[in-house]
């Protein structure tokens, strides 16, 4: 999926909710994290829902990513609610999320 497929999707999720202008800045940041978690680890910060600003670690590279216990590969082409960014948490090595329009920064 080409980037800018991408943040229209992200932009399509959170724009009720943060309005236009936010709505524009973190379907940018939410695309360039979902891109690049798919080829190496990458530092960002969200706001958890308690308030509290959350650095994370994450990624979805199928080179890093665990095997489930059956010993398949978890699938990251699988339909995907936009409103949410999913990604294994390298520094607690499990999944976690975070909702697109909570995000703060994205280190590139």
């Amino acid at each position: 999926m080409e980037k800018q497929e991408l943040k229209n999707l992200y932009r399509d999720a959170v724009v009720e909710s943060v309005g236009d202008l936010a709505a524009e800045t973190l379907s940018e940041m939410a695309a360039e994290l979902t891109i690049q978690m798919k080829y190496r680890n990458v530092e960002f910060s969200f706001m958890k829902k308690d308030g509290t600003l959350r650095h994370a670690v994450g990624t979805t590279n199928q080179d890093v990513l665990p095997q489930k216990e059956n010993g398949e590969e978890y699938d990251a082409t699988r339909p995907k609610n936009y409103a949410v960014i999913n990604f294994w948490d390298c520094e607690k090595e499990a999944w976690r999320c975070c909702k697109t329009a909570s995000l703060v920064s994205v280190e590139v």
